[in-house]
């Protein structure tokens, strides 16, 4: 006797199949010849995917060019990074891509992965949006220009990482497009410089534990048009950077050290 839930019709199973959780679709394949058939459908529905090291990510094979959002939290021991290599160039509509590793890594988890990412970073569409990467090493020779459309860019670093980051902090930092909106550096403190006025469509700029001395960072004070919201965060910021914000008549929110000021 078959169970009552293979005498539903196909839009009531479809509804069901929408609420499993991507990590569990390929399970329901495994059921029946008509589950397959019907779960297969749904995955065209997929717009956000989170991978972990935690979980097979066998599944996003079955992913399709609709995905917006693409998140991958892993760790050195894992195989994902070349797992999800082979599929990046289908998804060619992708608006955010998010690169996490777990707090606490091995020491060569660099030297060890760096490969495979490059090869992700070279495969994302130039049409991407908001770009994140966390506790994460760029290499030098990757442009981060090529997005000519990005509206977000988000980096942050482990604490451990040597001062060889500077350049290499720097490098992608000056090759930041112009159409930039949103721009969140956290990290240990590093002598990073660069030139942030070309950044004319800026609108929010957190910068969290860099060292912020004179000329460090220049061009600040052009910014005058589109900054609405400023966090400078560091134990050595310059006074001068303070007083060029707020100068700044556009800004509405501006926080350093452990001040919050509001401008009405």
């Amino acid at each position: 006797m078959s169970s009552p839930i293979c005498n539903l019709s196909t839009e009531l199973l479809l509804k069901i199949f929408s609420f499993v959780d991507v990590n569990e679709r390929l399970k329901l394949e495994e059921v029946c010849k008509r589950w397959c058939e019907i779960s297969k459908w749904k995955w065209l529905d997929i717009k956000y995917v989170h991978l972990s090291y935690k979980h097979k990510s066998t599944y996003i094979r079955r992913v399709t060019n609709r995905l917006k959002v693409l998140e991958i939290y892993d760790t050195c021991n894992s195989p994902l990074l070349k797992n999800v290599t082979q599929y990046m160039s289908t998804f060619n509509n992708l608006q955010k891509f998010e690169y996490s590793t777990v707090e606490h890594v091995c020491d060569n988890f660099f030297c060890k992965d760096t490969n495979d990412l490059t090869q992700i970073l070279e495969l994302l569409p130039i049409t991407l949006k908001k770009f994140c990467l966390h506790k994460c090493i760029l290499l030098p020779t990757y442009n981060i220009g090529k997005f000519k459309s990005l509206k977000h860019f988000s980096y942050s670093y482990p604490n451990y990482l040597s001062h060889e980051l500077e350049d290499v902090l720097t490098n992608v930092l000056e090759s930041l497009p112009d159409t930039l909106e949103s721009l969140h550096i956290f990290g240990q403190s590093l002598n990073t410089k660069f030139h942030i006025g070309k950044l004319q469509s800026l609108k929010f700029l957190w910068l969290w534990s860099l060292k912020l001395k004179k000329n460090n960072i220049t061009g600040l004070e052009s910014l005058d048009k589109n900054l609405e919201h400023v966090r400078l965060w560091g134990k050595e910021i310059d006074n001068d950077y303070l007083k060029q914000v707020q100068k700044l008549d556009c800004v509405k929110m501006f926080t350093h050290t452990q001040e919050e000021k509001i401008f009405a």
